[in-house]
């Protein structure tokens, strides 16, 4: 472009100008077709708002001389509602005639169709009831009908069909007024733009040239600049490759990772970089037909390097092509993973290694289970025979030697006994706290209203004598093991027997309720209660927080109920006040699976 002559520019002027003389005709023909049609277009859409402008007329005087019939009851308001009947069904008719083209109209006029139907069938349907059963009867049926929602819905549907027209004629009388004024403009423009045609010619020309210039430069800049960013890029190995597969650059990312120079890869086929069981298989090839086909491929495998050794490579194939479509050829990036792989199989090795540590700290834990039920066997047999012996041997000597022993030595045999009971009684509850932590749970819904009731049967030989308010709520059923559950309410009633009985008229209160938003049961007294001070030692084994001389007990019961309650999967915990009662609560695990019925509790 920069070689043409003065001459060659003129004579594309002269041609330019005698085509723009052509354009100018072919314009004022099109621009006059153009203004025929919108015109034509401007006619039919005033007619469609003038067919939408009757219908909503005769709907309107439909509706109202419904309306005047319904209040009236006079036959004559009937003749303009029978009139609008009649031509509403014309109108719809042309509409749908003049909107023929028009998949929207047509779509809202099957909606209107329907919409007036349902208005005429309700409108028929109130008019004989006005006849039939009077004003009130029809008045209801107005009320309780969708006279007025339909009217709305219809009134609606010809509003969007009206303001679609009207922005339709609006535009076409735009467009007629735009068209007679471009042809106006176009004549009087082509002349201007004759005179000034070899003159923009010639700026539009040293424009192109110089934006050439332009290009070309900023191109070469574009080119070093990519060169010299491929070329800096050490962590990622970037080539290029024909469509054959052979090497055609070679960044210093990829002569760090894989060990050849420009010099010595440029020109070799890719497949030097797989290793031999994959070059069998025939993976190079496979990989590229598959990037060219799908347009990028990926691959974690092992890689050769120049010196022979294996590295774990990630690996992404993108085919390139051109403007047209044509395989230009592909650009390779791979990347070392040599250490993350190591890194993985090194966490691999320690799982494995910490996976046999489980199976035998798992034996280990089965060879203590093993020796504690040995060591409970022991205290069941051979710590209850002595206990026993000293147990019986105290009583006979009670019993039959009571008139020659002193006051002082039967006080000394009382107490001998009192403390063999109560280690019976303390080695019972450790074998049973032992027996809660061994047993598999046996998991069945039950009610805890009959579990409750069947623990206040038991403590009745104790209560009977006591004067006891039992306030039971309705409690859920859930999923437990039926005789662990009872050995908690026996657990937590019996202690609420207990510390209630100094009190004349004892209250113990069982009911459901909801903590923290997790549905709970609670046993509450108003026995002694407790320092919430002590509470952290409340539920170990053997810490007590009254005195055995006021309230007897081995200090093993919360424990157990603890014990009983974490096999559930639940919690427990307490509150008290001191003098004021306590209340203990437990949760199980899972409560979402049967559903709680719960009062309101505030809780201490």
């Amino acid at each position: 472009m920069a070689n043409w002559r003065p001459s060659t520019l003129m004579a594309g002027a002269f041609f330019l100008a005698l085509a723009l003389l052509v354009f100018d005709g072919v314009i004022s023909y099109l621009n006059t077709q153009q203004l025929i049609e919108q015109s034509e277009l401007a006619t039919h859409s005033r007619q469609v708002l003038a067919s939408l402008e009757a219908l909503r007329r005769n709907l309107t005087d439909a509706e109202s001389a419904h309306r005047g019939f319904i209040l009236s009851g006079e036959e004559r308001f009937l003749d303009p509602y029978n009139s609008a009947a009649q031509e509403i069904p014309s109108e719809l008719a042309t509409l749908r005639n003049l909107t023929a083209q028009n998949p929207q109209h047509q779509q809202r006029l099957d909606t209107l169709n329907g919409l007036i139907t349902q208005e005429m069938n309700g409108a028929n349907e109130r008019i004989e009831l006005r006849r039939t059963k009077g004003l009130e009867a029809a008045r209801i049926a107005i009320l309780t009908g969708r006279g007025e929602e339909i009217m709305q819905e219809i009134r609606a549907v010809i509003r969007d069909m009206r303001k679609e027209e009207n922005e339709s004629l609006g535009v076409r009388e735009a467009s007629s007024h735009a068209s007679a004024r471009t042809a106006t403009f176009t004549s009087i423009a082509s002349a201007a733009v004759a005179i000034v045609l070899m003159l923009g010619v010639f700026l539009l020309l040293s424009r192109e040239v110089r934006h050439r210039e332009r290009a070309e430069v900023a191109l070469r800049r574009s080119e070093e600049n990519y060169r010299l960013l491929v070329e800096s890029v050490q962590d990622y190995a970037i080539v290029t490759l024909d469509p054959s597969g052979t090497v055609a650059s070679w960044n210093l990312g990829a002569q760090r990772i894989k060990g050849f120079s420009a010099e010595e890869i440029v020109g070799q086929h890719f497949s030097c970089f797989y290793v031999p069981e994959d070059v069998e298989r025939g993976k190079p090839e496979r990989e590229l037909k598959l990037a060219a086909t799908e347009g990028r491929v990926e691959d974690e495998t092992w890689r050769l390097r120049k010196d022979g050794t294996r590295f774990w490579a990630n690996v992404i194939i993108t085919a390139m092509r051109d403007a047209t479509g044509q395989l230009r050829g592909f650009a390779k990036v791979t990347r070392d993973l040599t250490e993350r792989k190591r890194a993985e199989e090194e966490i691999h090795k320690l799982n494995e290694e910490l996976e046999h540590r489980v199976i035998a700290r798992t034996a280990q834990l089965e060879a203590a289970n093993k020796e504690l039920e040995a060591f409970t066997y022991s205290v069941s047999h051979d710590l209850r025979s002595p206990l026993r012996h000293v147990d019986g041997f105290s009583k006979i000597l009670l019993e039959e030697f009571q008139a020659q022993l002193a006051p002082q030595a039967q006080r000394y045999l009382e107490r001998i006994r009192a403390g063999t009971q109560q280690m019976g009684h303390l080695v019972d509850d450790l074998l049973n706290l032992a027996r809660v932590g061994r047993r598999e749970l046996t998991l069945q819904v039950s009610g805890l209203n009959s579990i409750v009731e069947e623990v206040l049967s038991d403590l009745r030989p104790e209560t009977a004598e006591r004067q006891i308010e039992w306030k039971i709520s309705k409690l859920p059923f859930v999923e437990c093991d039926h005789a662990l559950m009872k050995q908690v309410f026996t657990n937590l009633l019996s202690n609420a027997v207990k510390f209630t009985r100094v009190r004349e008229h004892a209250v113990i209160q069982v009911a459901a309720t909801s903590q923290n938003g997790r549905p709970a049961v609670f046993v509450r007294d108003n026995g002694v209660g407790f320092n919430m001070k002590y509470a952290d030692k409340l539920f170990g084994v053997f810490q007590r927080l009254h005195r055995a001389e006021d309230f007897e007990g081995t200090g093993v019961g919360l424990a157990t109920v603890q014990r009983i309650i974490h096999k559930h999967s639940g919690h427990v915990w307490a509150e008290a006040e001191l003098d004021k009662g306590a209340t203990f609560y437990f949760s199980l695990g899972n409560p979402e699976c049967i559903p709680w019925e719960t009062t309101k509790d505030s809780g201490r």
